[in-house]
């Protein structure tokens, strides 16, 4: 195994014990695994504070070693080890030095809670899961993520290193509702990762979005009710003079419920001449009558 510590302040190399000191984490956590085609870089960087850790698998260029997208973008500028072989497999780490005090606490992206006395023994867990997913590779394990978490844990307390952890309550997450169809170029996937978004957003964005979202449910509605009264009132006046058509029974009219015989439409879209059972002629709203004598 080879082991790299790159930083542009030397200062927070000296700070963490020197290349040696990583060396001898790097070593302990690695015992009894064969770590003959391993390369570990360790990234220190004096802004931020945040931590990461990923294992990138095999390694066919020895130009790939500065490869990186992301969080990983600020490792172009150093330079390759001269001493780097030409195949190998690849364990990247880096921490931001920036008001990093120990001990401390951290929270990982799969609900675990750590408690690191040290850098060290904080480097010594990260690296011990990593390490983890080239064991796998290797065929010597066989989980996912969850398997690396404990397996990191208990590798590092095995071999010395103080690390306090608990698997946090994991958060019930919403489900997605049942849609009946969505609008077109709108897939399901999508609409999932609009869900989460919500899920993300404060109390104060939410009521933003929740006036939006009602007034252009009032804005959808109001669109629904004009359609609805227009297509009602061409299916009035697209009858023919002398069709039966109904009053509605809600209607405070003598012949509410009854039948009336349409006679002809009007210039006005609002009313019809219809022939009311007396045999009088009368202009009816539109609004009041139905094709069928059961619509209120």
């Amino acid at each position: 195994m080879k082991a790299y510590v790159f930083s542009r302040e030397p200062d927070l190399i000296k700070r963490i014990g020197g290349v040696s000191e990583v060396q001898r984490v790097f070593v302990t956590i690695a015992g009894g695994t064969p770590t003959e085609d391993l390369v570990v870089a360790l990234y220190l960087t004096p802004w931020g504070n945040d931590w990461a850790g990923v294992y990138c698998g095999a390694r066919k260029n020895a130009n790939d070693f500065t490869v990186g997208q992301g969080r990983w973008s600020a490792i172009h500028g150093f330079s390759l080890p001269p001493d780097l072989p030409p195949q190998y497999k690849l364990i990247r780490m880096k921490f931001g030095m920036c008001g990093r005090r120990y001990p401390r606490h951290e929270r990982d992206r799969y609900g675990w809670e750590y408690s690191y006395p040290s850098f060290a023994a904080h480097l010594a867990h990260l690296f011990a899961h990593e390490l983890y997913h080239y064991r796998r590779e290797i065929g010597l394990e066989s989980g996912g993520e969850q398997a690396a978490c404990k397996w990191s844990d208990e590798r590092a307390t095995t071999v010395g290193f103080v690390v306090s952890s608990k698997r946090l309550p994991c958060k019930r997450r919403l489900r997605t509702p049942a849609i009946a169809s969505l609008p077109a170029g709108v897939t399901a996937a999508y609409f999932d990762r609009m869900l989460r978004v919500l899920n993300r957003l404060t109390p104060a964005q939410l009521k933003d979005l929740q006036a939006h979202a009602g007034a252009r449910v009032n804005e959808l509605d109001r669109r629904e009710r004009y359609r609805a009264v227009t297509d009602h009132v061409l299916q009035i006046k697209s009858l023919p003079s002398g069709a039966e058509i109904h009053i509605r029974p809600g209607v405070r009219d003598t012949f509410a419920g009854q039948a009336v015989t349409k006679i002809g439409n009007l210039r006005s879209n609002r009313r019809v001449q219809v022939r009311t059972p007396d045999g009088k002629e009368w202009r009816y709203p539109i609004s009041w009558l139905s094709l069928s004598a059961d619509v209120s």
